[in-house]
C-alpha cells in the first residue's frame, strides 16, 4: 500500500481525494518503519487499539506523528474493510496534540529576535564579524522581513521558500504560493491543489 501508482491511490484519486505525494511517502514511511515490524505478522482482525496506543506511546514521538500513524493504519485497515478482509474498522482514540504548536517562536524569542531599537535589530541579523562585511541596510532588511513574515504567522518552511517574485510591491504585500519541505525541496502549500 501507498506507492503512487497502487490501485488504492487511483481510486481515491478519481474520487476526488487526492494525496500529493509526500503524505504517500509519509504513510508508507510510517507502514514500513512502525507498523510492518510491530503488527505484520498479525492478521488485521487481531489488532487492537489498546496494543497499538501502548506501542506508539513506547516509541519517542510527537503526539502529531502517533496521530499520523493511526491514520495511516486506519486507511489500510478501511481498504480491508472494503476488501472484505475485516468486518469493522475499530475506533482509534487520536493523541491530544502537544500544548505547544512546533515552529510557533515564545514571547522571550520574538523579543530576542526583534527588538524594538533598529541598532539592536542589525546587530541580530548582520552577518558575523568573521564573515564579509555589509551594509547594515542588508541586515536591517533581513530583520525587517522576517518580523513581517513571523507576524504574519508564517510556517518556516514557507519562510525559507520565500523569493523576490514573492514580493509585490504594487499590491504592498507578499505572494505566499510554495513551501520547503521535509526533504528540502519546493512545493506548494498544503491546502493547495493542482
Amino acid at each position: 500500500m501507498f506507492l503512487e501508482d497502487a490501485d488504492h491511490i487511483k481510486r481515491w484519486t478519481e474520487k476526488g481525494r487526492i494525496l500529493k505525494p509526500q503524505t504517500i511517502t509519509q504513510h508508507r514511511r510510517h507502514l514500513v518503519k512502525y507498523l510492518l515490524p510491530k503488527f505484520g505478522k498479525f492478521g488485521l482482525d487481531k489488532i487492537r487499539p489498546a496494543r497499538v496506543e501502548d506501542f506508539l506511546l513506547e516509541q519517542r514521538l510527537s503526539n502529531s506523528c502517533r496521530n499520523t500513524i493511526l491514520l495511516t493504519l486506519k486507511l489500510i485497515m478501511k481498504e480491508a474493510k472494503r476488501e472484505g478482509v475485516i468486518d469493522m474498522v475499530p475506533e482509534f482514540e487520536p493523541f491530544k496534540r502537544n500544548g505547544r504548536r512546533q515552529n510557533v517562536l515564545s514571547t522571550e524569542e520574538l523579543n530576542a529576535l526583534f527588538p524594538y531599537d533598529e541598532k539592536e535589530l542589525i546587530n541580530i541579523w548582520k552577518r558575523p564579524d568573521n564573515m564579509r562585511k555589509e551594509q547594515e541596510e542588508i541586515a536591517l532588511m533581513f530583520g525587517t522581513i522576517f518580523c513581517i513574515t513571523v507576524s504574519a504567522g508564517f510556517r518556516s518552511g514557507e519562510i525559507r521558500a520565500m523569493h523576490k517574485e514573492q514580493v509585490s510591491i504594487p499590491h504592498s504585500g507578499l505572494v505566499i504560493d510554495c513551501a520547503i519541505d521535509e526533504c528540502g525541496e519546493i512545493c506548494l502549500l498544503k491546502k493547495s491543489h493542482c
